[in-house]
């Protein structure tokens, strides 16, 4: 892989290092060997020829089966390790921050945060005071494909005083609106991220949560901690024009779903994850597992029945009349999105702008 050709680099010292590099190859296991997908490195070196070697910048010709079974030369990827890897710096002000109150459990799953209720027992916690950095880590690494040639820790580049502020808010705006983002409510428990206010939803403001300690905080020697209000903690971005218009998309889309007598079992504190299942009739509790003898994967999953939410999908679930609310949500996601990874690129935060923005 990329990271353990590098970490060779660097064991070997500039006396030591007598091998030249001739070329080094991406391809894919799942193409190849019909397995999970994961990056297959072929490097070779000559003793004699080739480009010296460099620990901090290195090339990777990328290869695909094509339609004959031949592996066809897709494009040559310019690696720049020279400077901090920007995901895992954010990462770092993540753990740094971990202390207030407990919101959720920080799962990493290419870089996107999935929230449940408790998760006190793990250290990967989101928190009062780390929800900023799990919400920008998110924000600008929202890409779901993430393939091989484009690992995250591979082509995000920077540190976290080169974002600008207007890219801070862009992400973390967007990261409340994009798929895998559920702080659940389900069993009882309550969404505690809504960032709409209770006259923008047409609901009493106590219908809205706010977070405050478990009784069991209020007695150990720790300071008593403070009440969480997700929209107070919003109030300190500045958000751009195209942020507010991704906002005021999916105000759209949550009033929609208040509104409709269909969506049995609604609450105002239930989140864009719970919303948007509902829309599509998918149940987040029935699961189908994969036919082990039919799968070729090494890993096995689970997958929740129904289609997802998107753009090619939302006409299966409501009416034509009301495709205009959903449209203008996707549209404006789109253009966020783009913006995002413009950004990065403009930035010099992402090597290269990804070949699919989701």
């Amino acid at each position: 892989q990329v990271e353990g050709y590098q970490r060779t680099g660097v064991d070997a010292t500039a006396d030591t290092l007598t091998y030249h590099f001739v070329s080094h190859v991406f391809s894919n296991a799942k193409d190849t060997f019909k397995i999970s997908e994961w990056p297959i490195s072929l490097v070779v070196f000559d003793k004699n020829q080739g480009e010296t070697v460099l620990v901090d910048k290195f090339t990777a010709d990328r290869y695909e089966l094509n339609k004959h079974n031949q592996l066809q030369y897709m494009n040559t990827y310019s690696y720049d390790n020279s400077r901090p890897n920007l995901i895992k710096e954010i990462e770092n002000e993540i753990w740094k921050n971990n202390d207030g109150l407990v919101l959720g459990q920080w799962c990493y799953l290419r870089n996107v945060i999935y929230v449940s209720n408790g998760g006190k027992e793990k250290s990967s916690k989101i928190t009062s005071n780390n929800i900023k950095w799990c919400l920008l880590s998110k924000g600008i690494n929202f890409n779901s494909h993430d393939k091989y040639f484009e690992r995250s820790y591979a082509t995000f580049r920077g540190t976290i005083k080169e974002i600008p502020k207007e890219l801070i808010g862009d992400a973390i705006m967007f990261s409340l609106f994009y798929k895998q983002f559920g702080f659940s409510n389900k069993e009882g428990h309550k969404n505690y991220i809504m960032p709409f206010t209770a006259e923008e939803l047409g609901c009493e403001k106590n219908d809205l949560n706010v977070l405050f300690p478990e009784m069991g905080d209020l007695f150990d020697e720790r300071p008593q901690l403070s009440s969480f209000d997700f929209r107070e903690f919003m109030r300190q971005f500045d958000f751009s024009e195209e942020a507010q218009a991704l906002y005021n998309s999916a105000l759209e889309v949550f009033k929609y779903y208040h509104r409709n007598d269909e969506y049995l079992d609604k609450d105002y504190n239930d989140s864009y994850y719970d919303i948007t299942n509902a829309i599509m009739g998918r149940d987040v509790n029935s699961y189908a597992t994969i036919d082990k003898e039919k799968d070729t994967r090494v890993t096995k999953v689970k997958i929740t029945k129904g289609k997802g939410f998107g753009r090619n999908t939302i006409a299966y679930s409501i009416s034509h009349n009301d495709l205009p609310i959903f449209t203008k949500f996707f549209d404006a996601r789109d253009v966020l999105a783009k913006k995002i990874n413009r950004q990065l690129v403009e930035q010099n935060l992402l090597l290269w702008e990804r070949e699919n923005i989701y």
